[in-house]
């Protein structure tokens, strides 16, 4: 009785008691930042000074084309060009609902991406930083379309 009250419960007394190995040395690992992916939205911190940035460049450099004839003539004569090459290929290809789906390609594509598990296509690391940039374009092109359409007597009848 005295062999069975010196051993604990639960074990048979055949195996000895074997000492716990040493635990290992506790190593403190270097504590990593990592760095949130940059969104380039427009609350960013230099999202405004970089849009107002390029709306001056862009506006700058539609006024020196304005007030240069040979250079607007010029401007002028390329993008007409360009225009009836692309109307003519797509009249010619009867193209016209495959320029309306390429419209909203990225759209298009990123659903493709998404529904065959493949993720995001990144276009925000590659087009994210020019989005200042395209946000004043955009703006500048606004600006052209409502000057335009506030210009035409006949456009105030219907407002």
């Amino acid at each position: 009785t005295s062999v069975a009250a010196s051993r604990p419960r639960g074990r048979p007394p055949c195996i000895a008691m074997a000492a716990a190995p040493p635990a290992p040395p506790a190593v403190e690992k270097p504590l990593v930042v990592v760095a949130a992916k940059k969104a380039f939205l427009i609350w960013d911190q230099g999202f405004l000074l970089r849009f107002f940035a390029s709306l001056v460049a862009i506006l700058a450099g539609a006024g020196a084309v304005a007030q240069i004839p040979e250079v607007q003539l010029f401007v002028w004569e390329a993008y007409q060009e360009v225009l009836f090459r692309l109307m003519d290929g797509a009249n010619r290809m009867a193209w016209w609902s495959v320029i309306g789906l390429l419209s909203s390609s990225c759209c298009a594509l990123q659903l493709v991406l998404n529904a065959f598990n493949l993720g995001c296509a990144g276009f925000n690391t590659t087009l994210g930083p020019l989005r200042p940039f395209f946000c004043a374009l955009t703006v500048c092109c606004q600006g052209v379309v409502w000057y335009t359409a506030y210009d035409k007597t006949f456009q105030r009848l219907y407002v």
